[in-house]
């Protein structure tokens, strides 16, 4: 009776032990799934920080738009101005698309 007792003991501690250790591997794996990695947000805030920045600096009379004389202040965005302007004028989701395709973040 001693020995059948303490081999239900030992599979009762082993399967404890098995369910808390699979346990804490799901709830690592959950939080790492949901939590994102620590370089992409800075990346991607950082590009958008500066097409913001580009964008506010070309909007000269700073009305939301890029006009083609705004647009002149920099030599690649004049070129494709005329086909990425919409009523001859560029607003910051447009210019940002334009930017991201082009990769032009310099003036």
């Amino acid at each position: 009776m001693n020995k059948k007792l303490s081999s239900t003991l030992l599979s009762v501690s082993l399967f404890l032990t098995s369910a808390t250790v699979f346990a804490a591997a799901e709830e690592s794996a959950a939080a790492a799934e949901s939590a994102p990695a620590a370089s992409e947000p800075a990346a991607g805030s950082n590009m958008s920080s500066q097409m913001d920045e580009m964008f506010k600096k070309l909007d000269a009379n700073h009305d939301g738009m890029i006009d083609k004389k705004e647009a002149k202040a920099n030599k690649a965005l004049a070129k494709d101005f005329k086909k990425i302007a919409k009523k001859g004028k560029l607003d910051q989701p447009h210019f940002n698309k334009w930017q991201e395709s082009h990769k032009h973040m310099t003036n």
